[in-house]
């Protein structure tokens, strides 16, 4: 994260008039285009996620019928469909876990600027 005291001190140190609207406008635009950056990737995470989940769903089910109809073992069958949906389930705590932590950032970010 910039910080405003860190740009004042570097600006006097190289000699230059500071004009502290100047950067405050700059540094409130800045934190505006990250906290639009975080929103965007909440946004894509949350749409996509779905659409992702859809697929190894379907390839499950698809697996089941293949399994079933080739006379395989129902237990072997169950296995494999509980080891799918575990990983379908870890993927979505992930995107989960992500836009909990970009809300946080996006929180922080807020409290920077106003």
């Amino acid at each position: 994260m910039i910080n405003k005291e860190d740009i004042v001190k570097k600006l006097v140190e190289m000699g230059a008039e500071v004009n502290l609207k100047i950067i405050e406008n700059k540094l409130k635009e800045i934190y505006m285009h990250e906290i639009y950056a975080l929103n965007h990737e909440i946004n894509c995470i949350q749409k996509y996620s779905f659409r992702f989940l859809l697929l190894p769903l379907l390839f499950d089910l698809l697996l089941l019928f293949m399994l079933i109809l080739n006379g395989k073992s129902f237990f072997n069958t169950m296995i494999i469909a509980i080891i799918l949906g575990a990983i379908v389930i870890i993927d979505e705590l992930i995107n989960k876990l992500k836009i909990k932590s970009l809300k946080s950032k996006i929180e922080v970010v807020s409290k920077k600027v106003f």
